[in-house]
């Protein structure tokens, strides 16, 4: 629907997957694989589905191919800027990887082409940054609850897997009635508590 985003409402062009891990020897890493090819023929996304994680090996990079990745070959730290409707799979990524995500894509109409499935942003909120520079410049934190849509994923089985996981999705409505200067007045990047790979 066009108030939870445009990606929200469908059509969704492409997938960008980050964090995944190593799914050749992790139990944990091959659920999340293997839920990532379920959502793009259950989402009928036609267009690539990419993968990056540091930690591949050459076998499962192979394996990748295989499912039907395409694998990046360049470390983008998640400065994706996306055109399109797209779907970011990031599994238990680190808070900074999810605000590159969104640095990438700032602006009240680069957002709405987001659909992630990954940590809740809201779970990020409440264990807010010690360091006050990376916490102004975070974009999870600038973000906010109001410009977002989030929905939980059920309680799953497989508990660690999928835990504290939601689909986020950015209400075009809401975007677009932030002033000008929320979107030009955006911090440098300034680290956090957690680098992760990026």
């Amino acid at each position: 629907a066009d108030d939870e985003g445009a990606a929200a409402g469908g059509g969704l062009r492409e997938m960008v997957c980050y964090g995944i891990g190593h799914f050749g020897v992790s139990r944990a890493s091959a659920l999340q694989a293997a839920l990532a090819t379920l959502l793009r023929k259950h989402l009928n996304i036609r267009g690539p589905m990419y993968m990056y994680d540091p930690v591949l090996t050459e076998n499962e990079k192979e394996a990748a191919i295989e499912l039907g990745f395409t694998l990046l070959t360049l470390n983008e730290v998640g400065l994706r800027r996306v055109h399109q409707n797209t779907l970011f799979y990031m599994p238990h990524c680190g808070r900074r990887l999810y605000s590159n995500v969104l640095r990438a894509n700032w602006g009240p109409t680069r957002l709405p082409h987001l659909l992630i499935i990954g940590n809740s942003f809201q779970g990020y909120r409440l264990r807010m940054l010690t360091d006050h520079k990376a916490k102004r410049s975070c974009c999870v934190e600038k973000i906010g609850d109001e410009l977002t849509f989030e929905s939980r994923l059920p309680r799953a089985q497989e508990e660690d897997v999928f835990a504290d996981t939601a689909v986020i999705t950015f209400p075009t409505a809401a975007l677009q009635m932030r002033t000008p200067s929320f979107w030009t007045e955006l911090e440098k990047d300034a680290g956090g508590d957690d680098h992760s790979w990026c």
